[in-house]
């Protein structure tokens, strides 16, 4: 247990020397807490969050969402590995 400083060694863009983080080393039982509390939040990522953080920028403080809509993570991950399947079936 501990908190642990961390930083962005890759350059990516323009801010990447500030994207610097704390990493928290929790019990078991402070994580699913952890979990807990930001599931009962009412911040979901939807569509309009989601298209709003993939524009470049530095975020100044973490961000925790309650919810993430079902295959969202592959249809995103999906748009990159087969953008030009997606363009011919017309997404």
């Amino acid at each position: 247990p501990g908190v642990y400083l961390g930083e962005n060694t890759q350059y990516n863009g323009n801010g990447f020397h500030r994207q610097n983080f704390r990493t928290y080393a929790v019990s078991d039982a402070q994580f699913d807490a952890w979990v807990k509390q930001v599931q009962s939040g009412s911040q979901p990522l939807d569509a309009a969050r989601y298209a709003a953080l993939s524009k470049q920028s530095v975020p100044d403080h973490p961000i925790a969402f309650s919810s993430v809509p079902n295959q969202m993570f592959a249809h995103i991950i999906g748009k990159y590995l087969y953008p030009k399947h997606q363009q011919e079936a017309g997404q």
